[in-house]
């Protein structure tokens, strides 16, 4: 079951120009860690951030201007033996 990632907490923020209709899309990608320390979570969090920094995908009817990494951070789970990183991206999107 460990280590896992998960995408969630989405916020689409509306930013409309004069000569454009677009969208910014906040979203998270978690990891979670039990080994010890927090060697495992980061190197994680790490791949994922760069897999996805400044990367170009297709997403049909939408134009993706941008995909930037935004920041990363570690928090203590309560149950004291999970290492949880929050791994935090923004991407611009032509609707």
């Amino acid at each position: 079951m460990f280590p896992y990632v998960t995408v969630a907490g989405w916020q689409v923020v509306r930013d409309d120009a004069e000569c454009i209709e677009a969208v910014e899309v906040y979203f998270d990608v978690h990891v979670w860690s039990r080994a010890v320390g927090r060697v495992e979570a980061s190197a994680i969090a790490t791949a994922v951030a760069r897999a996805l920094h400044r990367q170009e995908f297709d997403l049909t009817d939408y134009g993706l201007v941008s995909l930037i990494h935004r920041d990363t951070r570690f928090l203590a789970d309560p149950d004291g033996l999970t290492t949880h990183g929050v791994v935090n991206f923004r991407a611009q999107i032509d609707a």
